[in-house]
């Protein structure tokens, strides 16, 4: 049996219970793995600034960074629509026949 890396909605619109039943998981390719380690990167990254003082440059910044990378993952069509913007993401594998 395979393991298949994925990623999956934690939370937000995307989310088992919000708009959906279950939660969505986006398998990741080892190609765009880079991409969406980036893409978590700059989520946490702009979660953190946005926590300490949404107002500062620091998370204009980190924000921009954040839509640089979703807007990547949609170019890529990994990403589908706004609705994976609003969604909290995680990597988790699940076994595949």
């Amino acid at each position: 049996m395979k393991t298949q890396m994925y990623l999956e909605a934690t939370g937000g619109d995307l989310s088992a219970g919000a708009m959906c039943e279950n939660a969505v998981m986006r398998p990741i390719k080892p190609a765009i793995l880079p991409v969406v380690k980036a893409f978590l990167k700059a989520d946490a990254n702009f979660q953190i600034e946005a926590d300490i003082n949404p107002c500062s440059d620091e998370a204009v910044l980190a924000m921009n960074m954040f839509y640089a990378a979703y807007d990547l993952l949609i170019d890529l069509g990994f990403f589908e629509s706004k609705y994976d913007a609003r969604t909290a993401w995680r990597i988790t594998y699940k076994e595949v026949d």
